[in-house]
């Protein structure tokens, strides 16, 4: 990736450094197609499941992990607003602590280089949380047919009006290495298609619905 100041401006440069990021992710794409990679994240998945099932342990603002909950008892909910609300910082924690322990995971076993360590509060923002759900609203809502996000539409996402080049250089050689991302860009041209990762779909079905369902079932109170 490249810092604002030392991305070309011809559009010779432009085009190779395309060619470049497309060869990238197609390289991510095929690392984590294969077996021995999604066993690797599934394994990975069952530790981090366990992390947050002990809720013993959770992981600061700067990703340091440190003793305590990271998601402590709570007093009855009283008003349907406020356990819904509860049902929100659930999942945002679960996200968080839970997609952190299940990519530490896998740059400890030497499946993620670990020059991503710096790039994990890429893979846990907001906003990627947000598009992570998207994405996988759309992936189960259209079994098979993996209907993408553009890339113009995820640069409004991330917040770019214009210069959805930024999200590119950027961000994807980082999410297609992480295997959050699938990216493909179509024929050479300046489309690209965002798909939901191997990475993420594992942690997903491994990681962040079973352990919000069953904490869910643990938090008190019953609003009628």
């Amino acid at each position: 990736m490249m810092p604002d100041d030392e991305i070309p401006t011809d559009g010779v440069a432009q085009t190779e450094l395309a060619d470049e990021i497309a060869a990238h992710c197609d390289r991510a794409t095929a690392r984590w197609s294969a077996v021995e990679a999604q066993t690797a994240a599934r394994a990975a998945g069952k530790k981090a499941f366990r992390f947050l099932d002990h809720n013993g342990r959770h992981y600061d603002e700067n990703g340091i992990e440190k003793k305590g909950a990271w998601f402590p008892d709570m007093p009855p909910a009283n008003t349907p607003r406020q356990q819904r609300s509860r049902i929100f910082a659930l999942e945002a924690k679960a996200f968080e602590n839970g997609l952190r322990h299940l990519l530490d995971e896998l740059i400890l076993e030497g499946h993620i280089e670990e020059k991503h360590w710096a790039n994990l509060d890429y893979a846990i923002s907001y906003k990627t949380m947000a598009f992570h759900h998207e994405r996988v609203l759309v992936h189960d809502a259209y079994p098979g047919e993996e209907i993408p996000s553009s890339l113009a539409s995820l640069a409004k996402r991330f917040g770019y009006k214009s210069g959805g080049w930024r999200v590119r250089n950027r961000m994807f050689p980082i999410m297609s290495d992480l295997g959050l991302w699938k990216i493909n860009r179509k024929e050479n041209s300046d489309e690209w298609e965002i798909r939901l990762g191997v990475v993420a779909d594992i942690f997903h079905d491994t990681v962040f619905f079973p352990i919000t369902e069953k904490f869910q079932e643990k938090m008190k109170g019953c609003v009628k």
